[in-house]
């Protein structure tokens, strides 16, 4: 969405960058694993508690982003959503050489597409279970229209690698047939 608005032609020129979400949420889950061990290190010699500490880098973050926290606007779990949408936002403009993002109004965006945060989880879980099932019929009609041409082609399916490293481990493979056996 931020693409389309802000950035139309990147939208139009660039592939999808999904897989950015999943590198950042694997760093964000090793920054709180690592957080939770400092955490039970300098618990006896904390003197705030961890409410303090959260406001304390909200804080921050209001700061830095210019995003104002305050109970009017969005509230602290809400921010922490927010949060993750920024950092793969940016991380993603990043990526795609986009350059300054200073007028993008993220915050704006989060507020007209939080409504839709609930059905990412069921529209994925649909996508998981019906993805590879699409695409084994769509390998499979490639294969069936290239047998359906007779003598001309010959084709088969052959697996590339394990397909546990990655389910796309399927190729279509076709050769031309000569006519005259000579000019094979």
């Amino acid at each position: 969405m931020v693409l389309e608005k802000y950035f139309p032609e990147v939208s139009r020129l660039s592939p999808s960058i999904g897989r950015q979400g999943k590198a950042l949420r694997r760093q964000r889950l090793r920054k709180v694993m690592e957080s939770h061990m400092a955490m039970e290190k300098t618990d006896d010699f904390s003197c705030s508690t961890l409410k303090e500490q959260n406001m304390n880098t909200d804080d921050v973050d209001s700061v830095i982003y210019g995003v104002d926290t305050g109970s009017g606007d969005i509230h602290h779990d809400e921010y922490q959503k927010f949060n993750l949408f920024k950092d793969f936002t940016m991380s993603g403009l990043g990526c795609l050489g986009c350059g300054s993002v200073e007028d993008v109004s993220l915050l704006e965006i989060w507020k007209d597409v939080q409504l839709f945060t609930e059905y990412i989880g069921p529209f994925w879980c649909l996508w998981a279970a019906l993805g590879p099932l699409v695409e084994t019929y769509i390998l499979l009609n490639r294969l069936l229209f290239l047998q359906e041409q007779g003598n001309l082609v010959e084709s088969l399916l052959f697996p590339l690698f394990d397909p546990t490293m990655s389910p796309r481990n399927m190729a279509v493979i076709a050769w031309k047939l000569s006519k005259n056996p000579s000019e094979a």
